[in-house]
């Protein structure tokens, strides 16, 4: 066995092993494999641990999923490393509990000061796009009050951890609430809070002026911009209000405009079976007006409707293609090292981070639907906390599933983004990581 990526040595370190030659070993629940053109890789989920098997080895795994081997079974091939990686655990083992374990334990001893770091703000919900797909449409607009600013900002003094904390700039299109940025960033500063920021937006309604005030008062560092693919795609998706202001070249100018200013950009490019084929021209339009530059990475999301559609899985498979494409041309980072994630997202961050609505409205994340608030700014005596949720355990289906590590664990429990066929597209991915490695 070659071990490929160690993973992350707090998960590995408790529950790393020698086998007991008294006890009988199983598949660890929380594996995946992979096998192509003669070579056989698995990957430990929980720990992120990567090897390379032999033929032997990976025959003498399938077969311990029927028959689990004995410890000196393993001892006598030599094939201990397989239950020393837990790759194979002792049968006796209830794997759900020991996952939960150890992230019991590295919450524990990586417990931070309290206090919120993460403000994703809606200043408005209004939107100068139209996006067919748009999962807002139907909701009234409303734009923050100058008074409800003033108590946002309050609200991060007064919840906030002691440091520098990050706010996202949500919407609706952000942007379209820009007067009402600035004033909270404006409180900040008097009330000497170090933060910096981050917008997601479509882009089209940044001037030349207001990237300037965006660098200087908001301190944004980064932009996530939502864009369809190619021109005749992106317009008739985005819908804006008036396309003779706000179009594709509006946003590929600002796009450009942040770029130059040194901000990072990536490009969150949604897609359907209806605007797939027009991703590449779109991915080679993209390098042609940018270059090379590590500000800018291109981000391939197939929308939420499509996850559950019949040809979805295929679809998103065929995607994979155009993710090597991406990082052929340099417009994909590369994947970071495994570190096991305590919170997934911002519903099981516990009181990290929290979703500020344009009335002042407490959630724990925007795409939470329907009456999930917990709390208002003008509440002095509300606290941050996770959705109650996430406290719970996980469904059975998701208890059993090797990618749980890897997920929110109430993802059967409520999670908007939860779809039936989600594995399908985690084994995807998995199998893309395989490849690269191979």
């Amino acid at each position: 066995m070659k071990i490929l990526l160690t993973g992350d040595p707090r998960a590995a370190g408790m529950i790393r092993k020698k086998p007991d030659p008294k006890k009988d070993y199983r598949p660890f629940e929380y594996t995946c494999t992979f096998s192509q053109d003669g070579k056989y890789l698995i990957k430990n989920t929980l720990t992120g641990a990567v090897a390379e098997l032999s033929a032997a080895e990976w025959s003498f795994l399938e077969n311990c999923r029927e028959q689990p081997a004995n410890g000196a079974k393993l001892k006598e091939l030599g094939f201990e490393p397989l239950a020393e990686h837990c790759f194979l655990i002792d049968d006796t083992i209830d794997g759900y509990a020991l996952y939960q374990q150890v992230v019991s334990i590295i919450k524990t001893m990586s417990r931070e000061e309290a206090g919120t770091k993460t403000y994703t703000i809606l200043p408005t919900t209004g939107c100068n796009a139209r996006c067919i797909y748009c999962y807002e449409q139907g909701l009234a607009v409303k734009t923050m009050s100058e008074e409800t600013a003033d108590r946002v900002a309050e609200f991060i003094n007064e919840t906030r951890w002691q440091d520098q904390v990050s706010l996202i700039w949500f919407g609706g299109e952000p942007l379209a609430g820009s007067r009402i940025i600035t004033r909270i960033c404006r409180s900040l500063e008097e009330k000497a809070i170090p933060f910096k920021s981050k917008i997601i937006t479509n882009a089209t309604m940044l001037t030349p002026e207001l990237l300037e005030e965006a660098i200087s008062c908001w301190h944004l560092e980064s932009a996530q911009v939502s864009v369809d693919g190619e021109r005749k795609d992106y317009e008739a998706r985005k819908l804006y209000a008036d396309p003779s202001v706000y179009h594709y070249d509006a946003m590929m100018a600002a796009v450009g405009s942040m770029l130059e200013k040194g901000l990072k950009v990536v490009l969150r490019c949604n897609y359907d079976a209806g605007n797939f084929e027009g991703l590449k021209a779109f991915i080679d339009d993209v390098k042609l007006h940018f270059g090379n530059t590590d500000l800018l990475s291109v981000y391939l999301a197939m929308l939420f409707q499509t996850q559950s559609v019949e040809n979805g899985v295929e679809l998103y498979r065929k995607a994979q293609e155009l993710n090597a494409y991406l990082r052929k041309l340099g417009l994909k980072g590369e994947a970071k090292p495994h570190h096991l994630k305590l919170n997934l997202c911002g519903a099981d961050s516990g009181d990290k981070s929290v979703v500020i609505t344009p009335e002042g409205k407490l959630y724990h994340c925007e795409h939470l639907p329907g009456n999930t608030e917990f709390g208002s700014v003008y509440d002095r005596e509300i606290r941050v906390t996770s959705d109650p949720r996430a406290e719970l355990p996980a469904d059975d289906k998701c208890r059993n599933c090797c990618f749980l590590p890897e997920c929110t664990p109430f993802y059967r429990n409520g999670c908007s983004d939860y779809f039936e066929c989600c594995k399908e597209y985690k084994q995807i991915d998995a199998e893309e990581a395989f490849r690269r490695l191979m």
